[in-house]
């Protein structure tokens, strides 16, 4: 009977020690009030590591950058530094705790960088698919000097019959340098669309006259389902007989698709 009972009272000790033990472990890893919570924490250092990513690929004053990014995470998740500090403290001495966090971190990290690869293959697919759909109908060349040596005129004409374009929109655009001697004003460029039905559409936009490369263009919205036969126009158009110095170029005529809403 007494052996019994020692037994009994043996293996009540130790379930008593385990549960002791238990408890005491659970205690000694419970995340303490003052200290960021386990979530809390798993947000401020995914916000650290992005940050992280962004210095290393700017490379600019790394001491200062680093500072500044890590500033911006702390206020942003409403954290001192002091806070930060004691956190990294406390979970550095208890790394089961650190662990779950890093592996929350790491599983969250993973994600936004498959959602960072995706965007940007979406966004480059995007891209080619838009330089493949514009067509740049210029056919003449891309470059002038006035005055022109073949002609006493002082303005540039162009014309482009095309066999049938529709919908999207048109953008005529060139680089004008204007020299030091050139007399004339109020310079325009000129787009004049002439479709199917008869009807024209004219868009002209005066041209900014500086000793510097300045840019000209003009942007016409297409009818909808009536074709385009003709494109005509001028590169440099003015009334003045005054003598002209200037260049022209990179001419593109362009053809944007209209954008399919429906995808």
């Amino acid at each position: 009977m007494k052996v019994i009972l020692a037994k009994r009272y043996c293996v009540q000790y130790l379930f008593f020690a385990v549960l002791l033990f238990l408890i005491s472990c659970n205690v000694k890893d419970r995340v303490p009030g003052h200290i960021p919570s386990k979530k809390k924490m798993t947000d401020l250092l995914v916000d650290i590591h992005l940050a992280d990513n962004v210095i290393n690929i700017d490379g600019i004053s790394q001491k200062n950058k680093q500072l500044g990014y890590y500033r911006y995470v702390l206020d942003r998740q409403g954290v001192t530094q002091a806070e930060f500090d004691s956190a990294l403290s406390w979970y550095s001495a208890h790394p089961k705790v650190y662990l779950e966090v890093y592996d929350n971190v790491i599983e969250i990290l993973t994600e936004k960088e498959a959602d960072l690869q995706q965007a940007i293959k979406a966004g480059e697919q995007i891209k080619k698919d838009s330089i493949d759909r514009i067509k740049d109908l210029w056919t003449d060349v891309r470059e002038f000097r006035l005055p022109l040596h073949d002609t006493l005129d002082s303005t540039i004409p162009f014309s482009i019959p095309l066999d049938s374009l529709k919908n999207g929109k048109l953008k005529l655009s060139t680089w004008i340098t204007y020299k030091k001697d050139d007399l004339g004003k109020k310079d325009e460029l000129v787009l004049i669309t002439c479709y199917a039905d008869s009807t024209r559409d004219t868009l002209r936009t005066n041209i900014v006259k500086a000793f510097t490369r300045v840019n000209a263009a003009v942007t016409q919205n297409l009818k909808q389902d009536t074709a385009v036969v003709l494109l005509e126009g001028f590169l440099l158009f003015h009334e003045s007989k005054s003598k002209r110095h200037l260049s022209i170029e990179q001419v593109s005529l362009e053809h944007i698709p209209q954008s399919d809403k429906r995808k």
